[in-house]
């Protein structure tokens, strides 16, 4: 399958918003949190608002980097997804839909940081009720 970009692009707003979550969480890679915050988005059912964090792009990753070894399950998830978007009036293309939902997950999981530490961050993501017990 084809993915809906060959480069994630991600501007000075968005490499701000990773370092805080890496920060925060302790999770080191890049690839890994965009990972998580383009699934964040896609669990939310209304349709991503424009990404409207324009700008130079301040980091880029590849494709493949992005989603790794589950590749055609990052795409056949964001086909789903793209046409769910559009049945509710969507018009943007793949690529702008894929940036929409990646930049939508990226502000989810900096605004959940205000509110929850790293761990709590981490266990809503996976389905963790509680926060793991300490050693």
């Amino acid at each position: 399958m084809k993915p809906p970009v060959d480069h994630v692009r991600v501007s000075k707003r968005g490499r701000d918003q990773l370092a805080k979550i890496r920060r925060v969480t302790g999770i080191e890679n890049w690839n890994i949190i965009c990972r998580w915050a383009f699934c964040a988005s896609l669990r939310e059912s209304a349709v991503p608002p424009s990404a409207g964090q324009e700008g130079d792009t301040a980091v880029e990753l590849s494709w493949r980097t992005f989603a790794g070894e589950h590749s055609d399950v990052y795409i056949a998830a964001h086909l789903f997804r793209y046409e769910a978007d559009r049945k509710h009036g969507e018009k943007s293309d793949l690529a702008e839909n894929f940036r929409r939902h990646l930049y939508r997950g990226l502000n989810y999981l900096d605004a959940r940081l205000e509110t929850v530490d790293g761990h709590e961050l981490i266990g809503s993501l996976i389905g963790l009720k509680t926060r793991p017990a300490a050693k």
